[in-house]
């Protein structure tokens, strides 16, 4: 199965798939988004056959203050989850970054550095730091392919 990391935002969506060693980005400046996630379900088509397993990023739950902003990301996500044929699966940002990285905070210069010393080929088709993010979640879905990499364990609460 082959995986893809997907990483998005306001105005972009970058996907990568480290077992092609292909990264790319889409720029999402219409409201709408129709002609971005066609050029994307494009993408899937030529770059992605069947089956193919998207990893997502998941939303930053009170990261943004502002109401309509994370309506507008929550709709992009549901938008790129919806144009994707194969397994869709959202994995928290720490959790990827812990399993790849091994940092579940490192910051965006931590995991390009991670990426170039430990996948040079792959770190060179990123062309920016969105796309490294969608490469680290491919080699993320990848490690949970073969067993490399666990799945998370559920979060408990502790009672008061």
């Amino acid at each position: 199965m082959r995986a893809i990391g997907c990483d998005y935002g306001m105005r972009r969506i970058a996907v990568a798939s480290a077992s092609d060693g292909y990264a790319g980005a889409f720029k999402c400046v219409s409201l709408d988004r129709g002609r971005e996630l066609s050029m994307l379900s494009d993408w899937y088509m030529a770059h992605a056959p069947l089956p193919s397993h998207l990893w997502i990023e998941g939303a930053i739950q009170g990261g943004s203050k502002n109401v309509q902003t994370t309506v507008k990301l929550a709709a992009t996500q549901g938008a790129i989850m919806a144009t994707h044929v194969g397994q869709v699966s959202i994995v928290a940002v720490s959790s990827w970054k812990a399993a790849v990285v091994g940092n579940g905070n490192a910051n965006k210069e931590d995991v390009a550095a991670w990426l170039e010393e430990n996948h040079p080929i792959l770190y060179q088709v990123c062309s920016d730091q969105d796309q490294v993010d969608a490469m680290c979640m491919s080699l993320y879905g990848e490690g949970r392919f073969t067993g490399e990499i666990l799945e998370p364990s559920p979060k408990t609460r502790k009672k008061k």
